[in-house]
């Protein structure tokens, strides 16, 4: 009925079969004259207050790059708006011609960021090149964020 809230989860997995998950709501409003097959909110159970909300940003130095070209990627990690400092960060890129590689870095700094530096990316002019960017707390949990470039400019 009008007014009623419904949460639900979103998963995908990822490069490497990293698994990563969003929560999120949606208010109904509007016409619900047509029959829906819903559950009553009181038989859900409830669910506890999201606290230590986790956010990964990433970041290319050229959205746009050629083959020739060396890629500079970022990424950070915040914790209630906290930046997490001494994680281990990791990068797998996907060629399409080329399969998997895999990227170490530094553990984040103390603003919650690490820094990679890929070699030039061999690929035709169009080619979207597909990278995932996992962070592992002290307790072993990966936290990951999929992103891309593409590959332009190439003579």
């Amino acid at each position: 009925k009008n007014g009623t809230t419904v949460d639900y989860q979103v998963c995908f997995r990822g490069v490497g079969e990293q698994e990563y998950c969003q929560r999120d709501s949606f208010l109904i409003w509007g016409n619900t004259e047509n029959a829906l097959i819903t559950v009553p909110t009181a038989d859900l159970p409830a669910d506890p207050p999201i606290q230590d909300q986790v956010v990964v940003d990433t970041w290319e130095l050229h959205p746009q790059i050629s083959s020739l070209e060396s890629q500079e990627i970022g990424a950070c990690i915040h914790q209630d708006h906290q930046p997490l400092e001494g994680l281990n960060a990791s990068l797998i890129l996907e060629i399409p011609s080329a399969g998997v590689i895999n990227y170490q870095a530094s553990p984040t700094d103390s603003g919650g960021c690490s820094f990679f530096s890929l070699e030039p990316v061999k690929a035709k002019n169009g080619e979207t090149i597909s990278y995932q960017v996992c962070f592992v707390n002290k307790v072993g949990e990966n936290f990951c964020r999929y992103d891309s470039f593409l590959i332009w400019g190439n003579p």
